[in-house]
């Protein structure tokens, strides 16, 4: 069985000055493909952002929307990914305010650990046959 473990993780600041379609950041060339507003009759709206990063999909652990001490993680709603590329999906539902900042956790030093095991002949209550 192989296993990908990391020593930990970081929390950066994407470095968008705005939350627009098109903008560019400041870490991992992050690009916000699609930033939408959708609006099903609530008193909140719901926004939908498209991230493209250039990391490996599984280092991206999470992303959350800051707004001044205020922390919020967005749902995700999907994903693409080919080799140290990924294009993430997320949803929030509420107000956007101007000043919000888009923070994502990425996992530090990945690497792979092979664990073996074997499976005996064992009847449907563990026991050795």
């Amino acid at each position: 069985m192989t296993c990908v473990c990391s020593e930990g993780s970081e929390e950066l600041d994407l470095g968008f000055a705005e939350l627009v379609a098109g903008a560019v950041g400041t870490v991992a060339d992050a690009q916000l493909l699609r930033v939408d507003q959708d609006g099903d009759g609530s008193d909140e709206p719901r926004w939908t952002f498209e991230i493209q990063l250039q990391v490996a999909r599984q280092r991206v652990l999470a992303c959350q929307l800051l707004v001044g001490d205020d922390r919020v993680t967005l749902e995700q709603s999907g994903y693409s990914a080919s080799s140290e590329q990924c294009s993430l999906n997320y949803s929030y539902r509420g107000a956007l305010p101007a000043d919000a900042r888009l923070v994502m956790s990425f996992a530090t030093n990945l690497s792979r650990v092979v664990y073996g095991f074997s499976l005996l002949q064992v009847d449907w209550l563990g026991r050795a046959l």
